[in-house]
């Protein structure tokens, strides 16, 4: 009971933020409104209202329909308006997501401090801290991570019915979720044939189970044509958009740093201190970043930080694991002036130069200050691995 308090303060004190964060600055929370009435905002219900009705519409995302109807229903039922509706369920889902991290943090790491500080480096990820900014804009994610991070902590537990429901349903909440597939089969690869087999074949199920519901549900709805249409004509096509001139090939790339440069930089860099299990995370995270951002480059707009996320569910559970080394290289940057200052001075050139955010309404300066602070995190480990030094025995 104890650390289901603790882990639930934590969440509880990085969401008040993070609503504080969304709601005095243009988010989507109210609207985007101008920064004039500073402490006067208020929750735009109806911007929500239309963004509700633009997922369930939209032949991109119609087909992902478990967060609207989380949303309606607690509309419905509580005669909230849709703007509080919305807030309540994201804000609990990102709770439920986060506690769930814990658990699975918990069971791999079986370290309570450690889980506790997982569930900081995750609130501290980019498409986290900033989520329903412009340029972020999150919708489904939430319920799809709760998903996700319950199924992996049943799997571990070898619940394998469990964990073929709560992979289904992450599937359901955001298609992106079959992404994960091959880095699973990595992850159970090495276990013994009966539990091999069991995970395999949940695994199989959860995806039939997945291609029968859209089936039905695209048909039912009459989604099929327009569905079709759009991949050909606009989903096919936002490689051009992500790469139409230098300024939009800069934003493309420094996406990717944003969504998960400093994690897997720690990560790498950490390898040698990992257990097998760890290592078998790392490796998973790195398979699904392959494939995740090929597929996000070519077949969505890369502006939206979050769609490069997608593997930290892999790596998140065990970030505890590095605070030490990732306190390290924060003391090796004080004693390392003269490259400091270089650092500084090139990632500003780039953030405040080189790096345009092209997103309407996005937390502009946020983000480049945010991309300040993972450039010179970076700068620092390839410093350390050009030196091929360990700094951190």
């Amino acid at each position: 009971m104890k650390r289901f308090i603790s882990a639930s303060l934590v969440i509880i004190t990085f969401l008040v933020g993070i609503f504080t964060i969304h709601h005095f600055f243009p988010s989507m929370l109210n609207g985007f409104s101008s920064p004039l009435g500073f402490f006067d905002r208020s929750v735009d219900s109806v911007y929500l209202e239309n963004t509700l009705i633009y997922h369930e519409d939209h032949p991109a995302f119609a087909r992902r329909p478990l967060t609207s109807i989380f949303v309606r229903g607690i509309h419905d039922i509580s005669g909230l308006e849709y703007g509080y509706s919305f807030i309540v369920v994201q804000f609990l889902f990102l709770f439920g997501g986060a506690l769930a991290l814990y658990y699975l943090s918990l069971h791999l790491l079986q370290d309570h401090k450690k889980a506790l500080l997982s569930l900081v480096l995750f609130f501290v990820s980019f498409s986290i801290l900033f989520s329903f900014f412009g340029g972020v804009n999150t919708y489904d994610e939430p319920l799809q991570y709760l998903c996700i991070f319950l199924s992996l902590l049943f799997l571990y537990r070898k619940k394998f019915i469990l964990f073929s429901i709560f992979f289904f349903f992450s599937i359901l909440a955001r298609e992106t979720s079959v992404l994960l597939v091959p880095a699973i089969i990595y992850i159970v690869w090495k276990w013994d044939r009966l539990e091999k087999n069991k995970a395999f074949f949940s695994l199989g199920l959860s995806l039939v189970l997945s291609v029968i519901f859209f089936v039905v549900y695209m048909y039912g709805r009459g989604l099929v044509d327009s569905g079709s249409t759009y991949l050909l004509n606009e989903r096919l096509e936002h490689w051009k958009f992500n790469f139409q001139n230098l300024m939009f090939s800069i934003e493309s790339t420094v996406s990717i740093i944003l969504a998960i440069g400093w994690q897997i930089s720690v990560g790498l860099i950490s390898k040698s201190k990992m257990s097998d299990k760890q290592k078998t995370l790392l490796q998973a995270t790195l398979i699904t970043f392959v494939i995740n951002t090929i597929i996000v480059l070519f077949t969505a707009r890369a502006r939206e930080v979050r769609l490069f996320t997608l593997p930290l569910v892999f790596l998140w559970p065990i970030l505890g694991v590095f605070t030490e080394q990732i306190k390290n290289i924060f003391k090796i940057i004080l004693k390392k002036p003269l490259f400091f200052l270089v650092s500084f001075f090139i990632s500003f050139l780039f953030v405040w130069k080189a790096y345009i955010p092209t997103a309407t309404a996005g937390f502009h300066n946020g983000y480049r200050l945010y991309l300040f602070c993972v450039l010179l995190f970076i700068f620092f480990v390839l410093y350390l691995v050009s030196l091929k030094k360990n700094e951190f025995n």
